[in-house]
C-alpha cells in the first residue's frame, strides 16, 4: 500500500524584480529524498535541487545537508564570483564528513543556479535538470533544456572527486528557469 500523498509545499517572493517560487510534491514514497531551497542572497536568487542516492545509506540525509549550506550561505559570504564553488565545496564537505571507513558514504545530486539581474549561473554535480522558459517576440513559448546530465551525470556530491561543472548565460525579462530532480520526468 502505498503512503497518501501530502499537500505540496511551497514558498516563493521577489528579489530585485526577480521573482521566485519552490515547490516539492512529496509522492507516495516512505522516504523521500528529494529537497529543494531558495535564498535571497547578496542581492540575487540562489536556488537548488537535490536527489539523494537510493541505493545506498542517508541519502536523504545528504540531500539535507546540501540544502543546509545554501540556506546559511549568507553566514560565510563568499564573493558573488565564486558563489557556486564555495556552496559547491562545502555542500560535498559536509556530506564526505559523514563517511565511515566501513561503509560506502551518502551522496546526493545537487544543482545550483544564481541569479543577479540578467546573469543566469549555474553548477551541476549530478542529473538534475535545468529549463529555461522564454517568451519570443511571436508569443510563442519556447523552451530550452540546459542539460547539466551532460555536463557532469555521473558525479555526486559526496561520492566523487571530479568536481561539479558550470555554465552561465543572459536571461531576458519574462523568462522561467526551472531546477528539477530526475522525479520531474521519471
Amino acid at each position: 500500500m502505498s503512503a497518501p500523498q501530502a499537500e505540496p509545499q511551497l514558498e516563493s517572493g521577489e528579489c530585485n524584480g526577480i521573482q521566485f517560487c519552490g515547490g516539492q510534491i512529496v509522492g507516495c514514497r516512505d522516504n523521500q529524498q528529494d529537497r529543494y531551497a531558495v535564498n535571497v542572497h547578496l542581492n540575487g536568487v540562489l536556488a537548488a535541487v537535490a536527489d539523494g542516492i537510493g541505493g545506498i545509506p542517508n541519502g536523504d540525509w545528504a540531500a539535507e545537508a546540501a540544502m543546509d549550506i545554501v540556506r546559511t550561505l549568507h553566514q560565510v559570504n563568499p564573493r558573488p564570483e565564486h558563489l557556486l564553488s564555495a556552496a559547491m565545496k562545502m555542500a560535498d564537505e559536509k556530506v564526505r564528513s559523514f563517511r565511515n571507513l566501513d561503509v560506502i558514504g551518502p551522496g546526493t545530486t545537487l544543482l545550483l543556479a544564481w541569479m543577479k539581474g540578467n546573469l543566469l549561473e549555474f553548477s551541476s554535480a549530478g542529473d538534475s535538470l535545468i529549463f529555461l522558459l522564454r517568451k519570443s517576440a511571436s508569443e510563442e513559448k519556447k523552451i530550452q533544456f540546459l542539460n547539466p546530465r551532460r555536463l557532469n551525470q555521473y558525479n555526486f556530491i559526496g561520492t566523487s572527486s571530479d568536481g561539479p561543472r558550470s555554465r552561465s548565460m543572459a536571461v531576458e525579462p519574462g523568462d522561467m528557469v526551472i531546477l528539477a530532480t530526475d522525479g520531474l520526468i521519471g
